[in-house]
Protein backbone atom coordinates (compact mmCIF):
# COMPACT_ATOMS: atom_id res chain seq x y z
CA UNK A 1 0.00 0.00 0.00
CA UNK A 2 1.49 3.11 -0.90
CA UNK A 3 1.74 6.07 1.71
CA UNK A 4 3.35 7.47 4.39
CA UNK A 5 3.29 6.45 8.30
CA UNK A 6 1.46 8.24 10.69
CA UNK A 7 5.16 9.11 12.61
CA UNK A 8 6.38 10.09 9.00
CA UNK A 9 3.37 12.55 8.52
CA UNK A 10 4.20 14.42 12.22
CA UNK A 11 7.61 14.64 11.28
CA UNK A 12 6.95 17.00 8.36
CA UNK A 13 5.00 19.33 10.49
CA UNK A 14 2.08 19.94 12.41
CA UNK A 15 -0.96 18.33 11.46
CA UNK A 16 -4.51 20.55 11.18
CA UNK A 17 -6.47 20.13 14.52
CA UNK A 18 -9.39 18.91 12.02
CA UNK A 19 -6.67 16.42 9.93
CA UNK A 20 -5.74 15.11 13.45
CA UNK A 21 -9.41 14.45 14.76
CA UNK A 22 -10.11 12.79 11.02
CA UNK A 23 -6.69 10.33 11.36
CA UNK A 24 -7.95 9.41 14.70
CA UNK A 25 -11.45 8.66 13.88
CA UNK A 26 -10.06 6.60 11.28
CA UNK A 27 -7.85 4.92 13.35
CA UNK A 28 -10.77 3.87 15.86
CA UNK A 29 -12.76 2.53 12.86
CA UNK A 30 -9.94 0.10 12.25
CA UNK A 31 -9.44 -0.80 15.58
CA UNK A 32 -12.89 -1.41 15.92
CA UNK A 33 -13.15 -3.98 13.08
CA UNK A 34 -9.88 -5.88 14.68
CA UNK A 35 -11.73 -5.85 17.89
CA UNK A 36 -15.25 -7.59 16.86
CA UNK A 37 -13.04 -9.98 15.13
CA UNK A 38 -11.45 -10.91 18.50
CA UNK A 39 -8.50 -9.31 17.65
CA UNK A 40 -6.18 -7.26 19.64
CA UNK A 41 -3.13 -5.47 18.31
CA UNK A 42 -0.94 -4.83 21.07
CA UNK A 43 1.73 -2.58 19.11
CA UNK A 44 -0.93 0.66 18.22
CA UNK A 45 1.75 3.51 17.37
CA UNK A 46 2.78 5.85 14.62
CA UNK A 47 4.82 3.60 12.72
CA UNK A 48 1.94 1.00 12.62
CA UNK A 49 -0.64 3.95 11.01
CA UNK A 50 -0.53 3.67 7.22
CA UNK A 51 -2.15 6.89 5.80
CA UNK A 52 -2.17 6.24 1.79
CA UNK A 53 -2.60 8.91 -1.14
CA UNK A 54 -6.04 9.38 -0.25
CA UNK A 55 -5.22 10.29 3.14
CA UNK A 56 -7.18 6.98 4.46
CA UNK A 57 -6.07 5.28 7.68
CA UNK A 58 -4.60 1.61 7.37
CA UNK A 59 -3.27 -0.46 10.71
CA UNK A 60 0.11 -2.23 9.76
CA UNK A 61 1.90 -4.99 11.27
CA UNK A 62 -0.70 -7.54 13.41
CA UNK A 63 2.26 -9.59 13.91
CA UNK A 64 1.82 -9.84 18.16
CA UNK A 65 -1.51 -9.49 17.94
CA UNK A 66 -3.20 -11.05 20.49
CA UNK A 67 -6.40 -13.74 19.04
CA UNK A 68 -9.27 -14.43 21.08
CA UNK A 69 -11.98 -17.04 20.96
CA UNK A 70 -15.53 -16.17 21.61
CA UNK A 71 -15.63 -15.15 25.55
CA UNK A 72 -12.67 -13.94 25.44
CA UNK A 73 -10.24 -17.08 25.90
CA UNK A 74 -6.99 -17.19 24.76
CA UNK A 75 -6.61 -18.93 21.31
CA UNK A 76 -3.88 -20.78 20.58
CA UNK A 77 -1.62 -18.47 18.23
CA UNK A 78 -0.99 -16.47 21.39
CA UNK A 79 1.44 -17.22 24.64
CA UNK A 80 0.10 -16.98 27.94
CA UNK A 81 2.14 -13.89 30.09
CA UNK A 82 4.36 -12.62 27.31
CA UNK A 83 5.00 -9.10 26.88
CA UNK A 84 4.87 -7.38 23.76
CA UNK A 85 4.96 -4.16 22.28
CA UNK A 86 6.71 -0.72 22.31
CA UNK A 87 7.26 0.06 26.01
CA UNK A 88 5.93 3.88 25.53
CA UNK A 89 2.51 2.94 23.95
CA UNK A 90 1.74 0.23 26.02
CA UNK A 91 -0.88 0.39 28.15
CA UNK A 92 -0.01 -0.37 32.35
CA UNK A 93 -1.80 -4.07 31.93
CA UNK A 94 -0.31 -4.95 29.03
CA UNK A 95 3.66 -3.65 30.23
CA UNK A 96 2.47 -6.79 33.07
CA UNK A 97 1.43 -9.73 30.95
CA UNK A 98 -0.31 -10.51 27.62
CA UNK A 99 -3.18 -12.18 29.87
CA UNK A 100 -4.25 -9.17 30.89
CA UNK A 101 -4.89 -7.42 27.35
CA UNK A 102 -7.87 -5.97 26.61
CA UNK A 103 -9.45 -3.54 24.24
CA UNK A 104 -9.08 -1.02 26.13
CA UNK A 105 -5.43 -1.74 25.80
CA UNK A 106 -5.47 -0.91 22.27
CA UNK A 107 -7.49 2.23 23.53
CA UNK A 108 -4.65 3.12 25.87
CA UNK A 109 -2.28 2.79 22.80
CA UNK A 110 -4.75 5.05 20.79
CA UNK A 111 -4.63 7.83 23.41
CA UNK A 112 -1.02 7.67 23.64
CA UNK A 113 -1.08 7.89 19.49
CA UNK A 114 -3.77 10.64 19.98
CA UNK A 115 -1.37 13.00 22.98
CA UNK A 116 1.70 12.87 20.37
CA UNK A 117 -0.42 13.59 17.40
CA UNK A 118 -1.94 16.69 19.39
CA UNK A 119 0.92 17.71 20.93
CA UNK A 120 4.07 16.81 19.39
CA UNK A 121 5.09 14.72 22.81
CA UNK A 122 5.00 11.02 24.38
CA UNK A 123 3.18 11.01 27.48
CA UNK A 124 5.17 9.30 29.28
CA UNK A 125 5.56 9.31 33.43
CA UNK A 126 4.32 12.52 34.67
CA UNK A 127 3.23 14.45 31.78
CA UNK A 128 0.95 17.61 31.60
CA UNK A 129 -2.27 17.67 30.16
CA UNK A 130 -2.61 18.14 26.36
CA UNK A 131 -4.02 21.06 26.70
CA UNK A 132 -1.65 22.39 28.43
CA UNK A 133 0.92 21.79 25.25
CA UNK A 134 -1.15 22.91 22.75
CA UNK A 135 -3.70 25.40 23.01
CA UNK A 136 -5.71 24.86 20.23
CA UNK A 137 -7.01 22.06 22.05
CA UNK A 138 -10.55 21.97 22.97
CA UNK A 139 -11.01 21.07 26.96
CA UNK A 140 -13.93 17.87 26.02
CA UNK A 141 -10.69 16.68 23.43
CA UNK A 142 -8.15 17.53 26.60
CA UNK A 143 -10.82 15.13 28.54
CA UNK A 144 -11.41 12.62 26.22
CA UNK A 145 -7.18 11.54 25.63
CA UNK A 146 -7.19 11.59 29.87
CA UNK A 147 -9.71 9.28 29.86
CA UNK A 148 -7.89 6.71 27.00
CA UNK A 149 -4.82 7.39 29.13
CA UNK A 150 -6.70 6.21 32.35
CA UNK A 151 -4.45 3.82 34.16
CA UNK A 152 -7.11 1.58 35.18
CA UNK A 153 -8.34 0.14 31.92
CA UNK A 154 -12.33 -0.18 33.19
CA UNK A 155 -12.22 3.77 33.45
CA UNK A 156 -10.91 3.81 29.39
CA UNK A 157 -14.00 4.71 26.62
CA UNK A 158 -15.92 0.98 26.15
CA UNK A 159 -14.92 0.09 22.60
CA UNK A 160 -13.34 1.72 19.93
CA UNK A 161 -16.64 2.93 18.43
CA UNK A 162 -17.90 4.89 21.28
CA UNK A 163 -13.82 6.51 21.03
CA UNK A 164 -14.81 7.47 17.22
CA UNK A 165 -18.33 8.83 18.44
CA UNK A 166 -16.79 11.25 21.23
CA UNK A 167 -14.13 12.47 18.67
CA UNK A 168 -17.07 13.06 15.93
CA UNK A 169 -19.37 14.94 19.10
CA UNK A 170 -16.24 17.01 19.69
CA UNK A 171 -15.15 17.50 16.20
CA UNK A 172 -19.28 18.52 15.34
CA UNK A 173 -18.47 17.48 12.07
CA UNK A 174 -15.64 19.99 10.73
CA UNK A 175 -12.97 17.04 10.16
CA UNK A 176 -14.84 16.26 6.91
CA UNK A 177 -13.01 18.45 4.26
CA UNK A 178 -16.40 20.47 2.56
CA UNK A 179 -14.60 20.20 -0.73
CA UNK A 180 -14.85 16.74 -0.76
Amino acid sequence: VAGISLLEKCQEGAIPLEEAIDLACQLCDGLGKAHAANIIHRDIKPENILIDDNNNVKILDFGIAQFYEEHKKLSNQTSSGTVMGTYNYMSPEQRESSDNVTEQSDLFSVGVVMYELFTGKIPTGVFPEPIRINGEIEPELNKLILHCLNQNPRQRPASAEQLKNHLLEISQGSHINEEQ
